[in-house]
């Protein structure tokens, strides 16, 4: 290879750098993404041309909706179509587009503004991840190490990696050299050259004639008010400047990047070291369990105790227990990446703080149960139980890690239980689940602990969404006649505001839910 070789950006074996220095580069530091010639990089700036171009299209003035989904597969589809075939997806990996669609397809059907913020980022994760799977990256199989430094890489590619579809403006020159394109750009100059001439007599015109005038102004506004031109076009080419980055890692990625290279812990423990530190946090955790055994699940005398009713010292520290229980599970992943042996009895200690974890858990979920049959039900308290429920079955997970001394698979385990407890939000739909138990409650105040908070919160139930809508409907008759009247005039404000927003929106920004919290309070004999 000659310097000159070395030297031309043209080149495919070009480094920046002394010609010294780029050979002294290849062999130490392999890239990460190989250079796209400039048919690959035509090509790609076409898909994600599109792609931005459809996204202004479905998100610009809407709300989300279908339009999440319908973006989503549009993303996916075109990475498929311009992924290098030569690269092998796994099989393993089959799973990330169709979690993709999933949860975009939660963001259509739920009107909860939390959830459906989860759904649109998880949707967004999981489209980068199939992104990376098409481009040959094994990311279900990589480590904890792997799968950090692969999102990082992937944000660097989405973020700046269409700078490499540079060389598909290489064509543009030898394009303008035949008679036809140069007879074209005459063409255009003509009509940029026109244009502000044009446009001083179209005012002129219309400020002289009125009929004129408002034929102007239906031309202008037609399907798209052209006042939205810069916006909209700042939003496709900011889209497609990050689909054409990922869209390059498809085309470009290298062996470099496909190995799983997982990040090495910064410090090495001993396992005796690790034993001590467990046996240290167990003889704590077992203090704490033998209180709970003692007071809360034995039911001793508190107020004596403490000073405090039973239910009041049920309820305390809940949020500090769940704390509690995720600073353990950290500690437990920290050690298992850290340590450089496991003997049996750091295995049993690691046994032992996960089972006192699980009576931590079991103690935060009683209290929760109580705070709960007290006062009711919110959004927050659904998300805890399902945080309790995501750590229980995360705990399960690590001892089965531990006694197979498999756990280098934990933390996409993890990973993969919460995409199931937020698929299980999904479906029972939070906001409809907490207006169903706060009306049972409202219609039978026998089932209110004493000391409970009885009656219908229906300041609480305004804040709630669309979802909440039909189960309110559902239960007017049931209602007593002050919370009836507060709820009915809380529905026809509700109607009222979709009646409003349905004639700003379009069709990308249809959601089942709004539609039928719509039509059921349209049909609905409200005053």
């Amino acid at each position: 290879m000659t310097d000159e070789q070395m030297t031309d950006p043209r080149h495919p074996t070009f480094v920046s750098g002394p010609p010294a220095m780029a050979a002294s580069a290849r062999r130490t530091d392999p890239p990460i993404v190989r250079p796209v010639s400039p048919t690959e990089a035509r090509r790609l700036v076409l898909l994600a041309s599109a792609v931005g171009v459809l996204g202004q299209l479905l998100f610009v003035a809407q709300d989300a909706g279908v339009n999440v989904i319908l973006w989503t597969a549009a993303v996916l589809a075109t990475a498929a179509v311009a992924r290098d075939r030569a690269t092998a997806f796994d099989p393993l990996d089959a799973w990330l587009p169709v979690g993709a669609l999933l949860f975009a397809g939660f963001v259509a059907v739920r009107a909860d503004a939390d959830l459906v913020a989860f759904d649109i980022v998880t949707a967004l994760s999981l489209t980068a991840a199939s992104i990376a799977a098409m481009a040959g990256i094994r990311v279900t199989r990589r480590s904890l190490g792997g799968v950090l430094r692969t999102g990082v890489r992937g944000t660097a590619m989405a973020v700046g990696g269409a700078w490499r579809l540079a060389p598909s403006l290489d064509g543009i020159g030898r394009v303008r050299r035949s008679p036809a394109a140069a007879t074209w750009v005459r063409v255009f100059r003509g009509v940029a050259l026109a244009l502000p001439i044009v446009l001083i007599f179209v005012a002129l015109f219309s400020a002289a004639d009125a009929v004129f005038a408002d034929l102007i102004g239906d031309l202008v506004r037609g399907p798209v008010d052209l006042g939205e031109v810069p916006g909209r076009l700042a939003i496709a080419v900011a889209l497609a400047w990050v689909v054409g980055g990922l869209l390059v890692l498809t085309r470009a990625s290298t062996d470099a990047m496909r190995q799983d290279d997982p990040l090495a812990p910064p410090v090495r423990v001993g396992g005796i070291e690790g034993t001590v530190v467990l046996v240290a946090v167990d003889a704590v955790f077992l203090l704490f369990v033998t209180l709970q055994a003692a007071y809360l699940f034995g039911g001793r005398d508190t107020l004596a105790e403490t000073g405090m009713a039973y239910s009041e010292y049920a309820r305390r520290g809940f949020f500090e227990l769940v704390a509690v229980a995720m600073l353990a599970g950290g500690l437990f992943v920290a050690l298992e990446g850290t340590v450089r042996e496991r003997h049996r009895t750091y295995r049993l200690a690691t046994l032992l703080l996960l089972a006192a974890t699980g009576v931590v858990l079991l103690s935060a979920l009683y209290r929760l149960a109580l705070y709960q049959a007290a006062y009711g039900w919110t959004e927050l308290r659904f998300y805890v139980l399902l945080a309790i429920a995501w750590l229980g079955f995360c705990l399960i997970a690590a001892a089965i890690a531990v006694i197979t001394t498999r756990s280098r698979w934990l933390p996409n385990t993890v990973v993969i239980l919460g995409l199931l407890v937020a698929v299980a939000a999904n479906v029972v739909g939070p906001q409809s689940f907490v207006a169903a138990q706060n009306v049972a409650r409202a219609v039978d105040p026998g089932a209110v602990p004493a000391g409970g908070g009885s009656g219908l919160d229906t300041a609480y139930l305004a804040s709630l969404g669309d979802d909440a809508v039909p189960v309110l409907l559902d239960a007017l008759d049931r209602l007593p006649p002050d919370d009836r009247a507060t709820v009915v005039r809380m529905l026809v404000e509700r109607r009222s505001e979709l009646a409003a927003a349905g004639a700003r929106r379009g069709w990308p920004s249809l959601n089942i839910a709004r539609e039928i919290a719509r039509m059921r309070l349209e049909a609905a004999r409200l005053p």
